[in-house]
């Protein structure tokens, strides 16, 4: 069996020589946790990430690889404002789940593994260069952590257990016709009802998983023009949401790019009114950039490695 950890010099090279003694005794309170899984020193908890990146490298190379073609042939497809993906997807989401892969960097208190951002990355390009489509709902998982930072303790306890055994999928749903690069000009719009909660009204479009769960909306809450007036909110996939659209495009065919309509739809307010762009949305935004990079470094390793393939057998 082959593993893209153990054949990827550059990237073990890197893992290695991350200053791990600098990350990990702050990241796990000086390894003082009682969690059963938490480690005791800097040795166990170095060792615990190579552990963990060399189970994905082996997943990667041989369940999720083999079935990229078939993912990538199929697609995902929209069914009465459902989002379908191929069941070849299906299986290699499930297998990610089922090794408990999808809340990397959430506390374990939550079900997740509470590993830092660098081994988090690493195992997003190994994914990638198995399947693009695939990491799309891996690579989501900083919306799990801007729940965990800026969501009310219910919100933790209702969403975060649900991302980490992946029962529940997240997206961000930031993108609108004339508000892309220049988020400030967003118009969708939340307002307080008479309960108490918060309800959007708005469209957004190239919505990577735009059919997930849980979609982390950027709205304009204050009667201010301008990024300042906006909030991000946490919209639950069913009432007053509605995917009308995926879009066709010319690779990565099942990952779907949707246009997502809310009408009324009911949501929960995330960090401060008005801190939605600057605050919660470009600390996402931060997490998000990295790891398509890594992506982007998976998919050119794998471009890389059919090709000196190819040049020794042809």
């Amino acid at each position: 069996m082959g593993s893209f950890y153990t054949d990827n010099p550059n990237l073990r090279r890197r893992v290695d020589n991350a200053p791990w003694a600098a990350v990990l005794p702050a990241l796990e309170q000086n390894f003082s946790s009682r969690h059963e899984l938490a480690p005791s020193s800097l040795e166990e908890a170095v060792e615990q990430i190579t552990m963990v990146l060399e189970m994905v490298g082996a997943m990667a190379a041989s369940e999720i690889a083999p079935r990229a073609a078939e993912v990538d042939r199929i697609g995902a497809r929209l069914e009465r404002g459902r989002v379908v993906y191929p069941e070849a997807m299906r299986k290699s989401f499930r297998l990610l789940c089922e090794a408990g892969l999808m809340g990397f960097t959430l506390p374990r208190e939550y079900g997740g593994m509470n590993l830092p951002v660098t081994a988090y990355t690493a195992a997003v390009e190994m994914v990638s260069r198995g399947d693009a489509s695939l990491m799309t709902l891996f690579a989501l998982q900083g919306c799990g952590e801007t729940i965990h930072r800026f969501g009310a303790p219910e919100l933790h306890s209702r969403y975060l257990p649900k991302l980490c055994t992946g029962e529940i999928t997240p997206c961000m749903a930031l993108t609108e016709p004339n508000a892309g690069s220049e988020l400030g000009a967003v118009t969708t719009r939340a307002r307080l009802n008479g309960a108490g909660r918060w309800t959007v009204n708005g469209s957004k479009c190239f919505i990577t998983n735009g059919g997930a769960d849980i979609l982390l909306v950027l709205a304009r809450t204050e009667e201010i023009e301008g990024g300042h007036g906006l909030s991000l909110l946490l919209v639950e996939r069913g009432e007053g949401v509605e995917v009308t659209k995926l879009e066709s495009k010319l690779g990565i065919h099942g990952s779907a790019t949707a246009v997502v309509n809310f009408d009324d739809a009911p949501g929960d307010l995330l960090g401060e009114r008005g801190d939605g762009l600057y605050r919660c949305t470009m600390g996402l935004l931060h997490n998000v950039r990295l790891e398509v990079a890594a992506q982007a470094v998976g998919i050119a390793q794998a471009a890389q490695t059919h090709a000196a393939v190819y040049a020794s057998e042809r």
